[in-house]
């Protein structure tokens, strides 16, 4: 029988092996993941007959939701050994995971899921979109001055940070980066041999992008600047590939003459402690909300949007489309059109004026 627990420190080699098994990862990746991104306290495994089968690996970040700085954990590395899948391994490392995160003071949980289905059980929905630009095959594009190309390094993350914090700072459901995470996420593009281009005319950094190329591709996971010097940056971007496959991920917004661009669900949110979220997000008490999670037993019952408990509700909604709501990814009245909220009394209506949807976008932090 499978024991679920927290991971120890000398549970690293068989989690690195595990994780190489699952996601065929550099050694590069893994040397720099288990020794700068891993923290055992934040991690759960399944262990059967003393081999560790499944796995699920945390990091603390904080999210903006609504521009309130909430303490959250990014989830990845969701593993199980092949032979072993199909048993409820993950489930029960999942579930572990979630409320071991919740008891440890974090509020939400995110992650960018491979497959959004596996995780609706656990109520785990999308909560930040992504545009995915892919150059035209018949664009002709020509190279921009004003560039200057290195590899990623951490030596650039003070210059960065500023322009990331700008060009992300109307985002819900975005991670707030202090001087550490952006040193933390060049060095993470690093490990796999990530390169850096910078748009900086007149001698200073004005945008800039994070991309990968190999033989066939060139991927950009990441990319900040206004529109106009965006554009710019994958003019040049598109100019390099020559004849690769060039992939962008970005904001919602404007499309460069030359691209096209596929608006795809990229993040998903799930509450791990509703009330406090509330709380810190909301704030008011004339209006009061049933909570049903069949994962977090703490966030079953009625609740105020300042996170008291109730006696009667206005509106009845799941953990996971009640972060939506908070997070803006849906108003409530779209939750209602979908079959997702069931509104039990008219007051819940003003949720629509003091919740309404917002952009949402979210790098992946790992």
């Amino acid at each position: 029988m499978a024991v679920f627990r927290t991971a120890k420190t000398d549970d690293m080699p068989y989690l690195r092996t595990l994780w190489q098994q699952c996601f065929g990862d550099s050694d590069a990746f893994c040397d720099w993941f288990f020794s700068e991104r891993w923290l055992p306290e934040l991690s759960t495994v399944a262990e059967e007959d003393g081999q560790i089968l499944s796995a699920v690996h945390g990091w603390p970040y904080t999210l903006r939701i609504r521009n309130n700085a909430i303490p959250s954990i990014i989830m990845c590395g969701v593993a199980t050994h092949p032979a072993a899948r199909g048993k409820g391994l993950m489930g029960g490392c999942l579930s572990l995971f979630m409320q071991s995160a919740r008891a440890q003071g974090f509020l939400a949980l995110f992650q960018k899921p491979v497959d959004f289905e596996i995780y609706r059980r656990y109520l785990h929905f999308p909560a930040a979109d992504a545009a995915i630009l892919t150059a035209k095959n018949e664009a002709v594009f020509t190279p921009v001055e004003n560039m200057l190309d290195s590899l990623c390094s951490d030596v650039f993350a003070e210059e960065l940070l500023s322009i990331y914090q700008k060009n992300t700072a109307g985002y819900s459901a975005c991670v707030i980066r202090s001087i550490e995470d952006m040193g933390l996420k060049l060095r993470d593009y690093a490990a796999d041999g990530g390169r850096l281009l910078r748009y900086a005319p007149n001698g200073y950094t004005a945008a800039y992008a994070a991309y990968y190329i190999t033989d066939d591709q060139l991927l950009v996971p990441e990319i900040m600047g206004n529109d106009a010097h965006a554009a710019l940056l994958m003019e040049h971007l598109a100019a390099m590939a020559q004849g690769r496959k060039l992939t962008i991920k970005t904001f919602r917004g404007p499309v460069p003459d030359g691209f096209t661009a596929e608006i795809s669900p990229w993040g998903a949110m799930a509450a791990l402690n509703a009330p406090a979220l509330m709380r810190e997000v909301c704030g008011f008490d004339d209006i009061s909300v049933e909570i049903t999670d069949p994962i977090i037993p703490e966030n079953n019952g009625i609740f105020t949007f300042s996170g008291a408990v109730a006696p009667s509700a206005h509106i009845k909604l799941d953990a996971g489309r009640l972060t939506q709501l908070l997070v803006g990814y849906q108003d409530i009245l779209s939750l209602i059109k979908s079959g997702y909220a069931e509104v039990l009394s008219p007051e819940a209506l003003l949720l629509g004026e003091r919740l309404p949807a917002l952009p949402c976008f979210t790098v992946e932090e790992y």
